[in-house]
């Protein structure tokens, strides 16, 4: 910041991250905020915070659109330096407890590595489940010897120790306005004006609630009380973004643009929105990934949204005993939408599961109440399913939700995803182009390909799931076909008694659940 253009747009991007900082002092989220430490204890850091006693290194960077990939990260710009060395020399020195990476862009690579480190019980495992590739660039950025255990174990601890955050300038724009909004009601473009003109006149001072508080109320600018619950935006981002990505993530491909989330988006749009929407279709159709490209839209459009899945429980979600509350809370009055798929997977019988509907069923109740559309995604069922879904989404048996069916890709779609694989689609079997345009069936025959598999003359949807069982299972590390199949009936036989869509991992082949997420299979 010191001594570069303000008008800039990665200037400016740092600058209206560190007035959120101060508004979050304000809200006592943050003990302290020092913008642009000058000493050598600083070099490479664009924000220092303290948040419940944890020193963080904070580093902002825009690229606009583009993903960072490790490479990028690692590149090394003034004086040498770059953005994961920062990283490294700041943690191992001892002068931050934690590396906060902030960024308009995502960095995939980046964020599996960190996800995987913490979810690892072992540095073995860490290693084990992650990119070979990114793991060895990693470790030559670091300068660390990658057949070196001792060094592997120290990228697997510092790495456990950085965190990335995705901020569009729209979603810091939106917080700041909403925060602002709360504490000073009254005037809440004055408070924002002075915490950007009170940011760049305390450069290197650290900061504490009361200086600003004070500095505020010399201004003439009444403030109130705390104003929302720490990162009540960030939780319903992060809450939205890991909705997005486990789609990803599960289908193994970007989400395919389709005409059926434009038809849900013009209806939550309309005006009035609709109150509830049902996206529903076969097996395998690509409902999820449908509903995650309207969540993807919405987050991009700023609208207030909380994600949910059946089986989520008030703890997991992280937003209190009440999300749906809270949400209404942060909408302040305003539309929202609230996100379930999947719901048919609750309904069936069984304690369990019940428990869970009876849950769901509270916080769609709630969230009629609040006026929020609502939008759930289920397979198309039964004829008593569907009373049971009517009665849930709308309110009553009766009542009737806007539905959306979701079918199969049409052709001119399968035979641009196939191109883009180096296959073209006149080279297929007229059955397994017919097959291809089911998503699920289709991600099977790209895992093929990208296993450097046949696809040949495959004929029927069995065939395809054969085929690409015997290609992944000798790619499972450790762990026989067999071991691994008894595994995977066990997971899917927990999650269909207990209504779940991903079960722990207490009392499972452990071997084989590595074995199989290493593989991709999960």
């Amino acid at each position: 910041m010191i001594g570069q253009d303000p008008s800039k747009r990665g200037v400016w991007y740092e600058e209206s991250y560190v007035v959120l900082q101060l508004l979050r002092l304000l809200n006592e989220e943050v003990e302290s905020v020092q913008w642009e430490g000058v000493h050598e204890d600083g070099q490479g850091i664009d924000c220092w915070l303290t948040e419940e006693g944890v020193r963080v290194a904070v580093q902002c960077k825009t690229r606009e659109g583009r993903s960072w990939s490790i490479s990028d990260l690692g590149r090394k710009r003034n004086r040498g330096r770059s953005i994961l060395g920062d990283a490294k020399a700041q943690l191992e020195d001892g002068r931050a407890e934690r590396f906060r990476f902030v960024s308009d862009s995502r960095c995939p690579k980046l964020i599996d590595l960190i996800e995987k480190a913490v979810t690892a019980d072992s540095r073995e495992k860490w290693s084990r489940s992650i990119d070979q590739d990114v793991l060895e660039r990693l470790m030559e950025i670091w300068e660390l010897a990658p057949n070196s255990e001792s060094q592997v174990e120290m990228a697997y601890e510092l790495i456990k120790r950085i965190e990335l955050q995705f901020k569009e300038p729209g979603g810091i724009r939106e917080y700041s306005a909403t925060v602002t909004g709360f504490l000073s009601p009254s005037d809440p473009a004055k408070l924002l004006h002075f915490l950007s003109y009170f940011a760049r006149s305390s450069l290197t001072k650290e900061l504490r609630a009361s200086d600003v508080r004070s500095a505020v109320q010399s201004a003439g600018i009444e403030i109130q009380p705390r104003a929302l619950e720490p990162w009540t935006h960030d939780r319903l981002d992060e809450i939205a973004s890991s909705f997005v990505q486990s789609v990803i993530e599960v289908r193994g491909m970007d989400l395919i643009s389709r005409g059926e989330t434009e038809d849900i988006l013009k209806k939550i749009r309309a005006s009035p929105p609709y109150s509830s929407i049902l996206v529903h279709g076969p097996t395998g159709t690509g409902k999820s990934e449908v509903i995650a490209s309207v969540v993807e839209a919405l987050r991009n459009e700023h609208t207030p949204l909380l994600a949910l899945r059946p089986d989520m429980d008030s703890n997991e979600i992280g937003l209190g005993d009440d999300p749906i509350v809270t949400l209404q809370h942060f909408a302040a009055g305003g539309p929202a939408v609230v996100v379930m798929d999947q719901l048919d997977q609750i309904l069936s019988s069984g304690e369990k599961v019940q428990k869970r509907l009876k849950r769901c069923r509270r916080w769609l109740r709630q969230a009629r109440r609040a006026g929020f559309t609502i939008v759930v995604g289920c397979r198309t069922v039964d004829a008593e399913k569907e009373l049971q879904l009517s009665a849930l989404v709308s309110g009553s048996p009766s009542g009737r939700p806007e539905k959306v069916f979701v079918g199969d890709l049409d052709e001119p779609t399968v035979t641009s995803i196939l191109a883009s694989k180096g296959v073209a689609a006149d080279d297929l079997s007229p059955q397994t182009r017919v097959l291809a345009k089911r998503p699920l069936f289709l991600r099977l025959l790209i895992n093929l390909l990208d296993a450097g598999a046949s696809l040949g003359d495959l004929r029927s949807q069995i065939g395809i799931v054969d085929r690409w069982w015997a290609v992944l299972s000798e790619r499972l590390p450790g762990c026989s076909a067999a071991r691994a199949g008894q595994a995977l009936d066990q997971i899917i036989s927990r999650m269909e008694s207990d209504g779940l869509l991903s079960v722990p991992a207490d009392g499972l082949d452990h071997v084989a659940v590595d074995a199989l997420c290493t593989a991709g299979v999960l």
